[in-house]
């Protein structure tokens, strides 16, 4: 995941100085977890990195991946310019957001997305 997540956040240049904080728990998921929760990471953070920090000198972006018990948690937030006034959660998105819910779907797992001094996105599955 620290792999995935360097190479995601170096393939996109901005115009404001990204800093990123990573905390990730080492632990073992089987391919059939890990590839969907890969392109939920993809999607996720390629979302921050085109559109939180439009018009700002500079950023955060916190990732976290935690395994407690048999729950797994990954969270990603920025202190971007928070989702548009006219997003409602659960309702129609883009396909970014429609493809994270069926990942988390698959994994039997949930997704939430929360603006607040920027973007709280989360998933939480079991193992």
């Amino acid at each position: 995941v620290k792999t995935l997540v360097d190479s995601l956040i170096a393939a996109f240049p901005v115009d404001c100085a990204v800093q990123v904080e990573k905390d990730l728990t080492d632990f073992v998921l089987v391919p059939a977890r890990l590839f969907p929760l890969g392109i939920i990471i993809n999607e996720l953070l390629t979302n921050v990195m085109k559109y939180a920090f439009v018009g700002k000198e500079s950023g955060t972006v916190a990732i976290s991946l935690e395994k407690t018990g048999s729950r797994v948690t990954l969270t990603v937030r920025d202190d971007g310019i928070g989702l548009p006034e006219s997003f409602v959660s659960g309702e129609s998105r883009g396909f970014g957001l429609t493809l994270i819910g069926m990942l988390a779907d698959q994994l039997g797992g949930q997704f939430s997305i929360a603006s607040d001094e920027g973007t709280t996105s989360a998933v939480t599955f079991e193992v």
